[in-house]
């Protein structure tokens, strides 16, 4: 019975996390991803591009250092919210957080 139980919230975050991957990757970023493939051109241009790739890349999932910064603590927000979503739409419970609300604050509700 748990083990299903572990099924189903996988399988309900695994495609959570697949649209919010095309959304952070590639929708967000579509005017970047035109402009790393068409702004470079000649001599050196490919580590240019290359470059303007891994930037695209640190904005839509930027790594936690030690130091907390604002898009880093966002895209951990989103990435909580996303798995509690997905726990709760799979009939789950999530205990000892508390609940986010729309804003981004967390509410003591959970």
């Amino acid at each position: 019975m748990q083990a299903l139980a572990i099924a189903a919230v996988c399988a309900e975050v695994n495609a959570r996390l697949r649209k919010f991957a095309l959304r952070r990757l590639i929708g967000d970023r579509y005017v970047e991803w035109g402009s790393a493939f068409t702004a470079h051109a000649g001599t050196g241009s490919t580590r240019r591009r290359a470059y303007a790739i891994n930037e695209i890349y640190d904005t839509a999932a930027p790594v936690p250092g030690e130091t907390p910064d604002r898009s880093g603590n966002e895209f951990l927000r989103e990435v909580r919210v996303l798995v509690r979503d997905a726990i709760l739409a799979a009939n789950g419970e999530v205990l000892g957080l508390p609940a986010i609300t729309p804003s981004g604050q967390e509410s003591s509700t959970s």
